[in-house]
């Protein structure tokens, strides 16, 4: 398992090579009521991680079934709702990534990611991993011109 540091390392060796994408997917969100444990399972059935959603927590089910938690405050900054009840989409908000040549194991929580995932290394105190299936599913690179036309269409 990669320390924070060995992380850290890896990340800013990398980081020359990241790559600005925008996440496209609609997804299906619901509020916790009370405190329950959630296994982030990848499409392929492997666990990737443990935690915990606490009251108030939004539990967020990427479209090929990938689950994982955000607070309130970061589900805000992230999505909007859609027309659908349960529904929302990613606001097109354009994050780097770094993509990874070896299998990784590290602490932000404990996390798994095969070689071929990617790194979000947009927010360096809070990078976080995307297997690949699910980030090829989930987001497309950043254009600009494409952004704008999408955000007059909401």
């Amino acid at each position: 398992m990669k320390t924070k540091e060995e992380l850290s390392a890896l990340v800013s060796s990398e980081m020359p090579f990241a790559k600005t994408f925008v996440k496209q997917a609609f997804v299906q969100a619901t509020q916790c009521t009370k405190e329950e444990t959630l296994t982030t399972r990848l499409s392929d059935g492997m666990a990737e991680t443990v935690n915990t959603a606490f009251p108030g927590n939004w539990i967020v089910t990427n479209p090929s079934g990938e689950q994982y938690i955000l607070t309130e405050e970061k589900f805000k900054e992230k999505y909007i709702p859609a027309k659908q009840k349960g529904v929302y989409v990613s606001k097109p908000i354009p994050q780097k990534f770094i993509q990874i040549k070896e299998d990784i194991e590290f602490m932000a929580p404990p996390q798994f990611i095969k070689k071929g995932g990617f790194l979000n290394v947009s927010d360096l105190e809070n990078v976080y991993g995307v297997a690949q299936k699910e980030f090829l599913e989930t987001y497309s690179p950043f254009n600009p011109v494409l952004l704008n036309k999408k955000a007059h269409s909401l």
